[in-house]
């Protein structure tokens, strides 16, 4: 496949920009396709591969956001990729989402819904998405979720290492106390 600055070998479509006076447009090179349009490009296998491909390399990184249309949790080895971190669920009503990406109608979104509802429910966090244009109070509401996700969570490895840290103090003051009775 070739490659593109949207990702190995993910198509790319054109788009145009409408001219002030409404006629026609200009052809607009270097967009990627729509998650939809992918998907009906590569066929519904080949598409999934990707998804669980592109995961596998991000699943090394840190601190990175990565957003992912709702079908990717079907695979048991993406989600089990996913769990790695915190996952957000934006979940918005079917009219507004259709809105927001008018090349899926509302059985479409819904029958995704289904699908994916039980990994749904087990996001760390779920934001209601309001109808288009109010993009950075999601943001806000997304980063405010996490942070208190983080905070009221903390990662393991630092509770353990905190317990390690108490119990190794312990020790040490526990050894002083023996080694005072051998100097007197």
């Amino acid at each position: 496949m070739p490659r593109s600055p949207h990702g190995v070998g993910a198509p790319r479509r054109k788009e145009f920009e409408e001219e002030e006076e409404g006629g026609g447009g200009e052809e607009k090179e270097g967009a990627a396709l729509s998650p939809k349009a992918l998907r009906e490009a590569l066929g519904e296998e080949d598409f999934a591969d990707l998804e669980t491909a592109v995961l596998s390399q991000l699943q090394g990184m840190v601190r990175c956001v990565v957003a992912l249309e709702a079908g990717v949790v079907q695979r048991v080895e993406n989600w089990a990729m996913l769990q790695q971190g915190i996952v957000v669920q934006l979940d918005g009503e079917t009219a507004d989402l259709v809105k927001n990406d008018p090349s899926y109608s509302p059985e479409e979104v819904e029958a995704v819904r289904e699908a994916t509802a039980a990994k749904a429910s087990q996001a760390d966090v779920t934001i209601p998405v309001p109808a288009k244009g109010q993009v950075d109070l999601v943001v806000g509401a997304v980063v405010e979720a996490v942070l208190d996700k983080i905070k009221t969570n903390p990662p393991q490895s630092k509770a353990w290492k905190e317990e390690h840290a108490k119990r190794e103090k312990e020790w040490e003051e526990e050894q002083q106390k023996k080694n005072k009775g051998f100097g007197n």
